[in-house]
Formats: structure tokens, sequence, C-alpha cells
């Protein structure tokens, strides 16, 4: 039977043509765990229509909106998908203040797995067999240091990383916020403060070519 949960929108990222929506649930006023809606494609990605509202706007950062699910679908690490309601118009009930982010702070050790990482990026990916055997996780919500965003062309077109710190250990992820690359994409190739952001929605993917990979999903600026 379908069941709505609402949720803290803390992403919104792109993923193939479509959407990977993720946030915390609120429940009697409190913050619960993790939630990911999902479709019923192989890569599990969401269609823009479907993180759309009645009146034609796509789910924002800490918008709250209540989401029907049909069941849980955890696959590996990735514990927190739901499959989701493709039928049912997602409901914007109102927008978490920004100034209470720290109550949906998350403060692991690490960032998973550490010691591996792509040419572009740092402690940016983890070995397929690595996740699946010792992760039971994918979402975070942190708050970085010393951060800082770069606008990159590693190939053929411009790519957005963040590198920061965090409890002391140095990461550099692809962000794939569309909001954040839309702005920033335009600019030149370069490194470019980021004062007005106070957390990071960081992901890990499902597997491609033997690795799991990190990524900023979500940037939430003050």
């Amino acid at each position: 039977m379908p069941y709505i949960k609402r949720i803290v929108c803390l992403a919104n990222s792109r993923k193939n043509q479509g959407r990977c929506f993720a946030g915390k649930e609120l429940k009697n006023g409190r913050i619960r765990s993790w939630v990911r809606p999902v479709s019923e494609l192989p890569s599990g990605q969401l269609w823009t229509a479907t993180t759309r509202y009645e009146d034609g706007h796509e789910a924002a950062l800490l918008d709250v909106v209540d989401v029907t699910l049909i069941s849980p679908q955890p696959e590996d690490f990735q514990t927190e998908n739901h499959i989701v309601d493709a039928k049912t118009q997602w409901v914007k009930s109102g927008e978490y203040p920004v100034a209470n982010v720290d109550q949906l702070l998350d403060d692991p050790p690490t960032l998973w797995i550490n010691g591996y990482e792509s040419g572009k990026g740092l402690n940016d990916r983890v070995p397929e067999h690595m996740a699946k055997e010792e992760l039971q996780s994918s979402l975070l919500l942190i708050r970085p240091n010393d951060l800082v965003l770069r606008v990159t062309r590693p190939w053929d077109r411009k790519e957005l990383r963040a590198r920061f710190s965090f409890h002391g250990i140095m990461y550099d992820f692809k962000i794939t916020d569309p909001q954040l690359e839309s702005e920033y994409l335009k600019l030149d190739v370069g490194q470019y403060g980021a004062d007005d952001v106070v957390a990071l929605c960081v992901s890990l993917a499902p597997a491609f070519n033997g690795n799991c990979y990190k990524l900023v999903a979500g940037v939430i600026r003050g």
C-alpha cells in the first residue's frame, strides 16, 4: 500500500537525463532518517516531471515535500531508496529554515572509505566490492571546512568540483547540483570562494566501471 513521507529536500541533483532526489524525513516535528525516492528504471533516476509540483516548479533545496512512495527498495549500500509513486503529484508543505540546518547535519569520522581517488579528485571513489561489502549508507549532510569551488575543463567541457576538508581530511568531489552548475559553469576555469555555503549533501553513487564515486549532490547556501 502506498505511503507518504514528508521530506526535507537536501538534493535534487542531475542524474543522466533526470534527477536524483534525496532528503531527511520530517515526522512529528522531528528529523528522521534519509529517504531517496527512486523510479523502477534500472538507474533509478527520476524524470524531472516527477519532481515538480502542480504549479510546475521543481522541488528546491530545503523545500519540505510530501512524496507518495510504494515500497522500500534498498540496493547494496544505497539503503535509503524507496520506489516512488510516479502517478501522484508531489506537494510542497513548507520550507525548512536555513538557520536550522545544523539540526540536519551528520558527523561521521570520514566520508565513507578513503584512500581511493580518480585522476581529477581526492578521496572521491570507493572500489565497488568494498562499497558493497562494507558500507550501509550512501547519503550524508556535512558542514565542510576550507571549501573552494573549482571550475575545471578535464575534457571537452567544463566540470564543477568542490574541494574541502572534513575532520582534517581533504576531499575533492564532482558537483551535480544543477542550480549551482548553471551558475558556475558560465565562469572561467579557476577557483572560487564559497563563503555563503552552509552545508553539502554528499552521495555515494552506484558502481561505474568498478568504482562508486562520491558526489556533491546538493549545495545549501545561507
